[in-house]
């Protein structure tokens, strides 16, 4: 039995949410009993489960993750200064299509993200079948992907487009040389032209989404340019970015990794100088920070 009141003056302030958790466990079960065609009405189910379960602290759980991450693959196209990616320790397992076919439950889950760890998800073999899947399972669940954008084809770009609600790109640079010294062998001409391709596709399909967002990796070498970004987002389709600060990474054998002598607070005052430029720009340009700038 549940003592709500006690729970209640554990929780404190922290708000009830709506109905009763006996409520919303008897609408999951009834949803999976009648194992209807996929609705919103799923999502809203689980979601309202789900914020029961965590309230009451409920170890075994009746829900679903309101959030899927998945690590398609752990192989990766890039070898990036700041990342500690080695092909040498991947293993080349990978999910299936047909796993995710099976997944009927998706249906309740409200965010699917094909990423993990430091690979690339548009490098696995079935990434367009993958996409087409968990539509079908989950008409009306929202896609998010991160990736470096370099292997967008012309047969993946249609159901990129037809599929993604957001998309973030590792972006990291705001000029080829930087770019091109950040991201090797990954080509900065090539990667502009796939986020134009993608602008056209958008254009074609009719379309708002993917929403373009860009990721970006703050250390000494890309510090001056940062506040060029907003610009170049801009003229590329960006709505937002987030700017992360350079964490240190592990010493591997392959090749050289960016140090802390890298890092962008060595001079905080520059730093913090670059970042008033960069917001006066982003506001110039409409483009939105999706999280704090560093603290330095």
């Amino acid at each position: 039995m549940i003592d709500l009141e006690a729970i209640k003056a554990q929780r404190g302030n922290k708000p009830v949410p709506p109905g009763t958790y006996e409520e919303s466990l008897a609408a999951m079960e009834q949803a999976l009993e009648e194992d209807a065609p996929p609705s919103p009405e799923h999502i809203k189910i689980n979601n309202r489960l789900v914020a029961w379960e965590a309230y009451l602290g409920i170890a075994k759980v009746k829900s679903f993750p309101t959030q899927l991450h998945v690590g398609l693959n752990d192989v990766c196209n890039a070898r990036c200064a700041f990342c500690q990616y080695a092909p040498e320790r991947s293993t080349a397992n990978m999910i299936k299509a047909d796993d995710l076919r099976r997944a009927k439950w998706l249906k309740y889950v409200r965010s699917f993200f094909p990423n993990a760890g430091l690979s690339e998800p548009l490098i696995h073999p079935e990434i367009e079948e993958i996409f087409e899947i968990v539509r079908d399972n989950a008409p009306h669940i929202n896609m998010h992907l991160t990736t470096n954008v370099s292997l967008v084809s012309d047969r993946l770009l249609p159901v990129l487009v037809s599929n993604l609600n957001l998309m973030i790109i590792s972006l990291n640079a705001a000029r080829k040389e930087t770019y091109e010294f950040l991201m090797p062998p990954l080509k900065w001409d090539r990667i502009l032209r796939n986020l134009e391709r993608i602008q056209e596709e958008k254009a074609r399909q009719g379309r708002a989404h993917p929403e373009l967002q860009a990721g970006y990796v703050l250390n000494k070498h890309n510090l001056d340019e940062l506040p060029e970004l907003p610009a170049l987002l801009k003229s590329i389709g960006f709505t937002g970015c987030r700017i992360i600060e350079l964490k240190v990474p592990e010493p591997i054998k392959s090749r050289e990794l960016l140090t802390k002598d890298d890092v962008a607070s060595h001079d905080k005052a520059h730093a913090l100088k670059k970042f008033e430029e960069f917001e006066s720009e982003c506001r110039i340009h409409n483009i939105r920070l999706t999280q704090p700038l560093p603290a330095f």
